[in-house]
């Protein structure tokens, strides 16, 4: 169950300005007898500029504003009474004797409490020429602090895991959202622009200052000071021709011609997870980005969307796929630069491809962290209206007053990186964030995304 109490303050000053604040109070069942209860407050305040007198005397200034924000969320999607530990069926054996029985298989948590967000936003509007030009710029800071995960617990207390709250990461960056009114008239041409910037940190983990997921032989990292989920693995420097090589390089035991060359990070003449594995970059983009033109001419009118993202990366494990490890679909480009033997040696950055060598010496390293920056035509609508057809058309035809005929074209075309091998640089098949355990940016057998043409007909009654 889940209570509620909620109460809000505004306040205007000669329509300059304005404050708010809000107070709001959740109960829920989901978490222990100690802390059921979470408060969130919130404040925010802006200033209408433009409205001041010394304004007056700069006419190109439509509209100018500068607002903040500061408030706190909370989440409490863990299921119902989580904090109970969950009985399971099993069997014992006293004196030679197999007895059915029902145990607590997870540990009580009665200080399970809300996950909570701390944020603050700073902000300015400003608008130019009538408003022709529109422009808002706004700084964002959100700390998430005690996450609902599920955490790992020493087997001596009879149990594996454990829900608790546990870490803080922020995220902080900036928008930009630019509407622009290009031209005006017969023809007129509207555009609208918007950037994202995210910078995530991990701030704090615990007990611990860092947890590694290992999956397929790549690593996720936790660690205080950089992104959540970082792929932790070895960085590749080329491809051992020959065996005479192999004795002749810093190696992980059991390599093999074909295998990778890794790079010794602390230069001590040996290959090991502890010392020489680095940050390879993580599936969360750097930069987002949205740019819409639309043009209207009499009747006509079209509107072209392109959406991008830049500085994500993925673990791309389909590649070993196309490399030939199976009987299934290859890849030309990748199976002739691949490593055969020294006098087929490829292009020297490709590794020799054989399922025995594929987990501890190939997927560990960042040949198969690729690029998913990319730059997509997302969409494309061309229209032609007849507005008042009552009006424009013969008796028989005027039970309707507006037709609209139109064509939608959708994702014609994506710009990416030449080195990234999927059909979709989105298309992570486990790209997402599911609790402490998580392997974000993982694809294998990620599909393409359907090119689409719709012809349509809108009528107004």
């Amino acid at each position: 169950g889940l209570i509620s109490y909620f109460g809000r303050i505004n306040y205007s000053f000669k329509d300059r300005y304005v404050v708010s604040a809000s107070y709001r109070t959740d109960g829920s069942s989901r978490f222990g007898p100690n802390n059921k209860w979470g408060s969130f407050p919130s404040v925010s305040a802006a200033w209408l500029i433009a409205k001041e007198k010394f304004m007056q005397n700069l006419p190109a200034i439509s509209n100018l504003k500068i607002r903040g924000s500061y408030g706190v969320t909370g989440n409490f999607n863990i299921g119902d009474f989580q904090y109970l530990g969950v009985m399971g069926s099993g069997v014992y054996s006293p004196n030679n004797t197999t007895v059915k029985s029902t145990a607590e298989i997870t540990i009580s948590n009665p200080n399970l409490s809300w996950e909570k967000v701390n944020g603050y936003d700073v902000g300015v509007e400003l608008g130019l020429f009538e408003n022709r030009l529109n422009i808002e710029f706004d700084y964002y800071n959100k700390e998430t602090r005690f996450m609902l995960y599920s955490v790992n617990v020493p087997a001596v207390t009879g149990f594996t895991t454990a829900l608790d709250n546990i870490g803080n990461v922020r995220n902080s960056g900036f928008d930009i959202d630019i509407r622009s009114s290009n031209l005006r008239g017969k023809f007129k041409w509207n555009t609208t622009a918007n950037i994202s910037f995210n910078k995530n940190e991990v701030i704090d983990l615990g007990s611990v200052d860092e947890r590694i997921n290992n999956y397929w032989s790549m690593g996720w990292i936790l660690r205080k000071g950089v992104p959540m989920f970082s792929y932790y693995a070895y960085e590749m420097i080329g491809v051992f021709q020959n065996t005479e090589q192999i004795d002749q390089l810093p190696h992980i035991a059991g390599t093999k011609p074909g295998n990778p060359i890794i790079k010794d990070q602390n230069k001590d003449g040996k290959i090991d997870p502890v010392n020489d594995r680095i940050i390879l970059g993580n599936f969360m983009p750097k930069v987002l980005l949205g740019f819409t033109n639309e043009f209207i001419w009499k009747d006509f009118d079209l509107t072209i969307f392109f959406q991008g993202s830049l500085g994500s990366k993925v673990f791309n494990a389909e590649v070993q796929t196309y490399q030939g490890t199976t009987n299934g679909p290859m890849r030309r480009s990748l199976v002739e630069n691949e490593w055969w033997s020294e006098d087929e040696p490829g292009d020297g950055k490709t590794p020799a491809l054989a399922l025995s060598q594929l987990f501890g010496w190939n997927m560990n390293t960042d040949f198969y962290i690729q690029d998913a920056s990319y730059l997509r035509l997302r969409d494309i609508n061309l229209g032609y209206t007849i507005s008042n057809w009552n009006s424009k058309s013969k008796k028989a035809l005027s039970f309707f007053d507006d037709l609209r005929v139109y064509l939608a074209m959708t994702n014609l075309h994506i710009f990416k990186s030449k080195e990234n091998q999927m059909y979709n640089p989105e298309g992570a098949t486990l790209g997402f964030v599911s609790g402490i355990n998580s392997t974000p940016g993982y694809n294998r057998n990620s599909g393409p995304v359907n090119r689409t043409y719709t012809i349509g007909i809108n009528l107004s009654f």
